[in-house]
């Protein structure tokens, strides 16, 4: 009888870790399926707070326009370009983003 309960026991712990691993998994599924909509909110925040940034140079006078040259900025990324442009803008002497 000791064998039988030992048996169980033992069962139900492999049981339970199997579980486990499943909700693992799907938690993982779960949350990887998410990351394209959190990257696109954050990649909206931080453009908004780019704006505000510039906006708010640009009211101060603290900014110059950079010369034609400068204003080509080779980067596919919306927000890095953004970002890269707002440097340049600003006359930053190399851009953080390329």
């Amino acid at each position: 009888m000791a064998d039988e309960h030992d048996t169980g026991e033992g069962s139900h712990a492999v049981e339970l870790a199997q579980i486990r691993e499943i909700v693992k998994e799907e938690v993982a599924k779960a949350l990887q399926a998410t990351i394209p909509t959190h990257m696109d909110g954050m990649q909206a925040s931080l453009l908004d707070s780019i704006r505000q940034e510039f906006a708010t140079l640009k009211a101060s006078g603290d900014i110059e326009r950079p010369s034609r040259k400068e204003v080509e900025v080779p980067t596919k990324d919306p927000v890095k370009r953004k970002l890269n442009q707002v440097e340049l803008r600003t006359k930053v002497s190399k851009p953080i983003h390329e």
